[in-house]
């Protein structure tokens, strides 16, 4: 038999709170998660690698970089860049690359729900016995 939880302890309990992560993985090496997300929204936002980088507070090198690295292990373009000239140039995110951060958000919004409830749930448990 459990013994019952305390007041105290049910406060200690009541003030966790679960964090989880979502990242896609190729080959067991990580090629996408949060911080790529961000990267590709900032390009959408802004129609630039230059200022998505700066709004994020890296490089145009590192924001390239990461770009090339996961564009190389799928072996298809998602950011599409477009030289400069009299109008300026500009990058755009391509379709494969909207369908990788639709599927990244929902698949981490759906994880961090089912973490959050999933912690509830085993907190009531515990705390009812």
């Amino acid at each position: 038999m459990t013994k019952r939880i305390s007041a105290e302890e049910l406060r200690f309990l009541r003030r966790i709170r679960i964090k989880a992560k979502c990242w896609f993985e190729l080959e067991g090496k990580m090629f996408f998660g949060a911080g790529k997300a961000r990267l590709f929204r900032m390009i959408a936002r802004y129609g630039s690698i230059n200022a998505g980088a700066r709004a994020m507070g890296i490089s145009y090198r590192q924001a390239w970089e990461h770009i090339r690295r996961i564009e190389e292990a799928l072996a298809v373009t998602l950011v599409e860049k477009h030289k400069g000239g009299p109008g300026g140039g500009g990058s755009r995110i391509t379709p494969a690359g909207e369908r990788l951060l639709q599927i990244y958000d929902a698949l981490s919004g759906r994880l961090k729900k089912q973490a959050e409830s999933s912690f509830e749930q085993i907190l009531n448990k515990k705390t009812r016995k």
